[in-house]
């Protein structure tokens, strides 16, 4: 079920779309595609990103889901 997101988040989804495909169009065995993704605490990075992996892997009404996708979700906490 996506999440109804605020514009500046679907401007980052939409950016997040954009480097999945230029890493697509870039990758190759010997050089391996990684993007990143970081935001201001508040900003909704978890919603941005779970509606990302949403879209991917079922699909949205602009591209086919992908259902076997592999990802690798890494989180800081740093100690005050």
């Amino acid at each position: 079920m996506r999440d109804t997101l605020f514009p500046f988040q679907e401007s980052a989804l939409a950016d997040l779309h954009e480097k999945i495909n230029k890493a697509h169009l870039m990758w190759s065995e010997r050089d391996p595609q990684v993007i990143s993704f970081s935001a201001p605490t508040g900003s909704g990075k978890t919603i941005i990103m779970t509606t990302l992996i949403e879209e991917i892997l079922y699909g949205s009404t602009d591209k086919i889901g992908e259902p076997d996708s592999v990802f690798i979700w890494l989180s800081d906490s740093p100690r005050a």
